[in-house]
């Protein structure tokens, strides 16, 4: 009997620490999807600039200038890392959705196995 306290403790204990985690991957998510979304639409307006070679950026209270070409290459990489690493936390989501619906189902079965 105590075997099964055990066990359900710590499934309850790992349940509620998957719950934690899936939070907080859901907001990470949904912070780089806003800054991802933000980034291509800079790189967009960059793109558009084809005869300008200077443009500004924010430097803490100040603008500063930079070259065209080099703000967007730099840009170009921040895409690619912030793609990189939301795709990264969506496959873990997926991972710790899983983790969780197994507990779940092992729960409910032992449950009703009792």
């Amino acid at each position: 009997m105590s075997e099964s306290r055990e066990e359900t403790g710590y499934a309850e204990a790992r349940y509620r620490q998957l719950l934690e985690r899936l939070e907080l991957l859901r907001n990470q998510i949904a912070t780089l999807a806003a800054s991802l979304q933000s980034m291509k639409q800079a790189l967009q307006r960059l793109e558009k600039l084809e005869n300008v070679e200077t443009v500004y950026e924010r430097a803490g209270h100040i603008m500063v200038p930079r070259r065209r070409d080099e703000a967007l290459e730099e840009l170009k990489l921040n895409v690619e890392a912030t793609e990189s690493i939301l795709k990264k936390y969506q496959e873990e989501e997926r991972e710790v959705r899983t983790e969780l619906r197994q507990l779940i189902e092992g729960l409910s079965s032992s449950g009703a196995g009792s």
